[in-house]
């Protein structure tokens, strides 16, 4: 069934309307809900988010889904996939849609976008993306290195470690075989 079949099955004439072609959507953000007639003619999708642009106050880009049969959430991203929501939809005279602001979604616990460190921290990740896509061996010979001077850090942390163990046990070898007397007499023990 065609999107125009579905719509002419879903809205019976009225006498007293003009244009009867056409199936009603519930659009829901937050706690606001609106109510929008699409029509045969329209591109569903374009249309559903031009009219979220319009209606709601949102902040950017927007994520529309529903709830199907089953109960699950389903996303919608184009024309076809409302048309096809639509059509799925069977008895249910209007469907309603679910509207999520992306921008409110993205924001951390403990930075806001807007904030200076909200700022701070997408600056200092557009400058890593920047310099990886820019000069990636760069990037990978630093790595690299950072791997070498790891290990190399490690060897000579096992190495003074040893050394330290040796002088150690040579300090108390001699603390327990040479002493000075109170006279001044160096003794030895063997």
């Amino acid at each position: 069934m065609t999107m125009s079949e579905d719509i002419r099955n879903r809205s019976p004439a009225s006498p007293n309307s003009a244009d009867t072609s056409g199936v009603f959507v519930k659009l829901v953000l937050r706690e606001e809900i609106r109510k929008l007639k699409i029509t045969e003619f329209t591109s569903p999708y374009e249309e559903m988010i031009k009219f979220v642009d319009e209606q709601f106050s949102v902040s950017g880009s927007v994520r529309l889904s529903y709830k199907d049969d089953d109960g699950d959430e389903i996303t919608v991203s184009s024309n076809r996939e409302v048309q096809d929501a639509l059509q799925s939809s069977g008895n249910v005279k209007i469907l309603k849609f679910n509207v999520k602001d992306m921008k409110e979604d993205s924001g951390s616990e403990n930075s806001e976008p807007n904030s200076p460190a909200g700022n701070v921290k997408e600056n200092l990740q557009t400058s890593l993306y920047n310099t990886v896509v820019s000069n990636p061996s760069h990037v990978l010979n630093a790595m690299l290195e950072e791997t070498q001077m790891s290990q190399l850090q490690s060897e000579v942390d096992q190495r003074v470690t040893l050394k330290l163990r040796h002088l150690c046990l040579l300090q108390h070898c001699i603390q327990h075989v040479t002493w000075i007397t109170d006279h001044g007499v160096v003794q030895t023990c063997l």
